[in-house]
């Protein structure tokens, strides 16, 4: 039953819902995330690699008869609990050639060292028609520590993929407004004050307090300020291999 219910929680923070806009602070680069991948997910897929699975909080989304979560034994945090199905090095996917028909790559690249060698394996494995799909930060907080190595402009993500053979045939920016500040905002107090209050029960009271505070400040800067094509969260893509579009 506990572990039931972190898998339900852990699920939660990546799918935020109503309840999420009040208790989670990262609530819009999660939806933000989440409702690009709900716009873009194939109608079907063979066969799906969730590379940097973690807990696979995207597989329900998925029509596939083959889901493959694939991680690194190396992490900021714990693999327990976790349904990954394959460890591998980080550098060398263990899959044949053109076998993949989505690669899902959800804020990943940034803790990779060799960011050039994983994505020309990535193509490797990839079908002539399938599709990577890849989120990246731009504008956000030292994670997974010390396995974060990265930040990508929207031009510099875009350089990478074509010198690793991929052809970009969707990319926006995710948060390019207001929100990204007050993310920024819950972050820092989340970090600096509320992980620091011992008491359970003061520190969900706070949490929940500030975390509805920004955010509805962050969901008032939306509608009333300019957005901002220069500041923003970070970088949704959809890729196929290059001469395959």
């Amino acid at each position: 039953m506990i572990k039931n219910f972190k898998q339900f929680i852990s699920k939660k923070s990546h799918h935020p819902g109503l309840i999420g806009f009040f208790t989670n602070p990262f609530y819009y680069s999660r939806k933000g995330i989440l409702d690009e991948i709900k716009r873009n997910v194939p109608d079907k897929s063979d066969i799906v690699l969730d590379l940097g699975c973690g807990k696979k909080p995207y597989f329900d989304l998925f029509k596939t008869s083959t889901y493959i979560g694939l991680d690194t034994p190396l992490s900021g945090h714990s693999h327990m609990d976790e349904p990954i199905d394959v460890f591998f090095d980080g550098k060398s996917i263990p899959i044949k050639n053109n076998t993949i028909d989505t690669v899902l790559m959800i804020e990943v690249l940034e803790h990779v060292k060799d960011t050039n060698r994983l994505l020309s394996d990535v193509n490797r494995i990839i079908t002539y028609e399938g599709r990577l799909i890849l989120t990246v930060p731009f504008i956000w907080e030292e994670h997974e520590i010390p396995y974060d190595f990265y930040r990508f402009t929207s031009f510099g993500i875009a350089n990478k993929l074509s010198n690793n053979g991929f052809t970009i045939q969707y990319m926006t920016k995710i948060i390019p407004d207001f929100r990204v500040l007050t993310l920024l905002m819950n972050c820092f107090l989340r970090t600096v004050f509320i992980q620091k209050i011992n008491n359970i029960i003061i520190r969900t009271t706070f949490s929940i307090f500030i975390y509805s505070l920004i955010n509805i400040l962050g969901l008032v800067g939306y509608y009333i300020l300019p957005k901002n094509g220069c500041m923003f969260f970070g970088t949704f893509i959809i890729a196929k291999k290059s001469g395959n579009q």
